[in-house]
């Protein structure tokens, strides 16, 4: 029976689209390393979509300080690269400076845009 069912697995064609061995492996994690103080590396990412709130606004995004933990959290009406950065400018650069590494998962709203919008604020 064992034979039977390795068979038909190894022939059924939705088997070998989903199988999850198809996919590109995942890289080994690396550790970061601390930063020598604070506001100096700092971590985003968004959550959403949520609920429209009264405000019209269907994201939070979240700012994390690697050294001191210090969490800024902003609520935005959406996850553009253009939103992002002005809210990065406005509600972080501004009151705590700029920091020397930004790290995020690299989601759409983190590409290119987000660095060439921000070189655009700064000057």
């Amino acid at each position: 029976m064992k034979s039977t069912i390795k068979h038909y697995i190894e022939s059924c064609p939705w088997c070998k689209q989903y199988n999850v061995t198809c996919y590109k492996r995942d890289g080994h994690l690396r550790p970061i390393a601390p930063p020598d103080g604070p506001f100096l590396l700092i971590v985003i990412d968004y959550c959403g979509p949520l609920k429209r709130t009264p405000r019209e606004n269907q994201y939070v995004l979240v700012m994390t300080d690697r050294f001191s933990r210090h969490i800024t959290v902003l609520a935005l009406l959406n996850s553009t690269a253009e939103t992002t950065a002005q809210a990065l400018f406005n509600e972080y650069f501004c009151k705590f400076g700029i920091p020397a590494v930004i790290l995020s998962d690299q989601g759409p709203h983190f590409r290119n845009q987000l660095i060439g919008n921000i070189k655009i604020l700064i000057g």
